[in-house]
């Protein structure tokens, strides 16, 4: 298998590769396969069909028309990842900007940066930072979610999920830094500056700085009385 380096604008064909490394505009015509894939800050690859390589690191931007399978995918700060079907990835690590178009499936997620998704995540371990739209469920084993910036959740399904603010938007009680949710479902859900219609869990635990409509549970709630919940009810499962 050949080495790519492209680092100058090409239009080129598809194939299977040792190693690519994109420095310049470049658009794939069809699939490729590599064992790994470098877009440097200078590049810019757009492929036309399908993507499989166990290692991408994307310092520029990376656009694929179709479906991605990697193992390990990283986003650098100021970089930038398109994905127009589903995305599979064993862990993700994202500073920069991802963007999903269909599902996106991983064991470890951890960003920093800005996660658009149109589809539903899956991920066993899931941990954000940043910003976060995403138009379907976030189904996982357990999340944190550290909120500092605008961000809206359609579901959030987890054994553990953890919402935090971060502390200098909890002191300022920030309304322009709260996770929107329309529903929350849990075993353990502990939460803080969200918006929700519904949250559902076995222990729940409500802290500062949220509104929700209803709050359902099996076992136990603690409430922090600056927040405002609506309702509590006591249900069986």
């Amino acid at each position: 298998m050949t080495m790519i380096n492209w680092n100058e604008p090409a239009s080129v064909e598809g194939g299977i590769f040792e190693k690519i490394e994109v420095s310049a505009p470049v658009t794939v015509t069809s699939s490729i396969e590599a064992n790994e894939i470098m877009i440097h800050e200078t590049g810019t690859l757009t492929v036309q069909g399908k993507v499989n390589a166990p290692f991408i690191r994307v310092s520029g931007t990376l656009n694929i028309e179709d479906t991605l399978e990697t193992e390990q995918l990283t986003i650098d700060k100021d970089a930038e990842l398109r994905v127009n079907r589903d995305t599979i990835s064993a862990s993700i690590h994202n500073k920069g900007r991802l963007q999903t178009e269909g599902g996106l499936r991983s064991e470890k997620f951890d960003s920093t940066g800005v996660v658009v998704a149109r589809g539903p995540i899956n991920s066993e371990r899931f941990r954000s930072t940043g910003s976060l739209q995403l138009d379907n469920d976030l189904t996982v084993q357990a999340a944190e979610i550290i909120v500092s910036e605008v961000s809206n959740i359609r579901y959030l399904n987890g054994e553990e999920v953890q919402v935090k603010a971060e502390r200098e938007m909890l002191l300022l009680k920030d309304k322009d830094s709260r996770l929107s949710v329309r529903a929350i479902d849990g075993s353990v859900v502990t939460l803080e500056n969200i918006v929700a219609e519904l949250v559902r869990g076995d222990n729940v635990t409500i802290k500062n700085n949220c509104t929700i409509k209803t709050v359902e549970y099996t076992e136990n709630y603690n409430y922090d009385e600056s927040s405002d919940v609506h309702e509590f009810a006591k249900i069986i499962r």
